[in-house]
C-alpha cells in the first residue's frame, strides 16, 4: 500500500496527471466535463458551504449533485 496516490507528485488525487496517463479518452473526456461543471457550480456559488469528510450533508452539497446529476 502506497502512501499517496501518485508516485510523482505524491498528491491524492494526482495533480500532475501522470496517474491519468492510462486512462482511455473517453474516461478523460467524462473526467474533464464533470470538473468542469463543478467549476461553474463554484462560480455560481462562490460562499457555499460544504461539509468536511464524514459530517453530516449541508444544503451545499446537496445542492451540487442536484446541480451535477439533474436531467
Amino acid at each position: 500500500m502506497s502512501l499517496s496516490g501518485c508516485a510523482k507528485c505524491w498528491d491524492t488525487p494526482c495533480t500532475c496527471g501522470w496517474n491519468y496517463r492510462h486512462w482511455g479518452v473517453d474516461n478523460l473526456e467524462e473526467h474533464i466535463q464533470i470538473l468542469q461543471k463543478i467549476l461553474q457550480y463554484k462560480r455560481e456559488n462562490p460562499n457555499v458551504i460544504f461539509s468536511e469528510i464524514c459530517e453530516k450533508d449541508t444544503d451545499g452539497d446537496k445542492d451540487l449533485m442536484n446541480f451535477l446529476y439533474k436531467k
